[in-house]
């Protein structure tokens, strides 16, 4: 499960990479991007220098913003 939750991550990691404006804007100015086979969403800002900067890799069932003390 740990393998095809990483190959998941990559395969949207790949895609953010590919193109930063893929996922929908979500709060405090970033975009969020939902994984397809789990429960997840990567919240990140885009960067044309260094690609896009993820902050957190966010379980959907959690508190909404738990992730915020990170930025």
């Amino acid at each position: 499960m740990a393998e095809a939750f990483l190959a998941e991550f990559e395969r949207v990691r790949d895609l953010l990479v590919e193109n930063q404006e893929r996922g929908p804007h979500g709060e405090y100015g970033l975009r969020v991007y939902h994984l397809d086979r789990f429960p997840y969403t990567v919240i990140y800002e885009p960067d044309e220098r260094a690609g896009p900067q993820i902050y957190a890799i966010a379980h959907q069932h959690r508190a909404p913003g738990y992730w915020a003390e990170r930025l």
